[in-house]
């Protein structure tokens, strides 16, 4: 990640981020990435396909690209935000994990 991209950033609460960090460890999370990606591979492949020689190439060509362009960023900022919030729920958990543990604090032991 070059840039870290995290859509709802801190819109989320912790049960909410926690929800979704939780994600990658049912078996369909696996599917839905390599869905993401073949539909990027294709939408890709659409622009390489092109023929120069058709009709209207440049305005085609230009469609194409924006759609694969659009599919690949919106599937790079879903999946690099469901890392940041997975990363970032393993911290909050961590911290109220401790923070319970005070005398005083979270549970009563």
């Amino acid at each position: 990640m070059s840039e870290e991209r995290k859509v709802l950033g801190e819109t989320l609460n912790f049960e909410e981020r926690l929800a979704l960090a939780q994600l990658v460890n049912y078996p369909g999370w696996k599917i839905l990435v390599r869905l993401m990606a073949e539909s990027c591979r294709r939408a890709t492949e659409e622009v390489i396909r092109l023929n120069p020689a058709v009709e209207r190439y440049p305005e085609q060509l230009t469609g194409l690209q924006t759609t694969a362009r659009a599919m690949n960023k919106f599937s790079a900022e879903v999946l690099d935000s469901v890392k940041l919030h997975q990363r970032g729920s393993r911290t909050s958990e961590t911290i109220q994990d401790a923070y319970a543990k005070i005398p005083g604090r979270g549970e009563v032991e």
